[in-house]
């Protein structure tokens, strides 16, 4: 049985507490090394997060490109002279490691692993390879419910502090639970089964709708 959707949102600020509480000096100094283009690899609900990955390393003047394992299968003959990040909760999705070995044969100039899981198997596919930092983060909230939402969020987090300029890294913001999730449950009582949502957005909030839009999608909510 899944965990209850609103559990999990109610666990959101502790979420953002422990990914903020977290060592990434490694990370961050990895990821301001790299060198253009840059590819976010990313399956399912982590898509939202490269596309974060995109919107933050587009800010430091790099060039970046959110992918699936698919997109990045076609695009091969362009991995040569790239750097990868690839983005992962599990670590365990075949397509995300049929990304890394894919990756692996074209030599690229770096690669960067990010999973929130300390025993996956793609520890086991980089272990030992010069060409691949791993960087391993065990959520203490363990495994997502059917829909990624704390793992999501903590990776998103993640990312903003791993791209922040030096020492510049406000915390993120906390969520005022009661606001939140009234909020939520106004707009839940607002729609019905019948509805299509038309999600709007500016280039900052393109992570975010293209995550709600995954959500929708994957637990059959409504057409978007």
């Amino acid at each position: 049985m899944g965990k209850p959707f609103k559990q999990e949102l109610s666990n959101l600020n502790y979420s953002i507490e422990w990914s903020n509480n977290l060592d990434i000096s490694k990370l961050k100094m990895s990821i301001l090394l790299y060198s253009n283009p840059i590819y976010f690899v990313g399956s399912g609900g982590s898509l939202s997060v490269c596309n974060y990955g995109v919107s933050l390393a587009s800010k430091l003047g790099r060039i970046a490109k959110a992918v699936t394992p698919l997109e990045l299968y076609s695009l091969k003959n362009t991995i040569h002279n790239s750097s990868i990040i690839i983005i992962s909760s599990s670590g365990n999705n075949k397509d995300i490691l049929f990304a890394f070995k894919e990756s692996l044969k074209e030599e690229p100039n770096q690669i960067i692993c990010i999973c929130l899981n300390k025993n996956s198997k793609l520890k086991k596919l980089v272990s030992g390879n010069e060409f691949c930092d791993f960087f391993e983060f065990e959520n203490p909230l363990g495994k997502d419910g059917f829909l990624a939402t704390n793992s999501l969020l903590a990776l998103f987090n993640i990312l903003r502090r791993s791209f922040s300029l030096l020492n510049f890294d406000k915390p993120y913001i906390h969520l005022e639970d009661k606001l939140f999730h009234d909020k939520l449950e106004a707009f839940s009582k607002k729609i019905s089964n019948g509805y299509t949502l038309l999600i709007l957005f500016g280039p900052s909030e393109k992570s975010i709708a293209i995550g709600y839009r995954i959500k929708c999608s994957e637990a059959a909510l409504f057409p978007t």
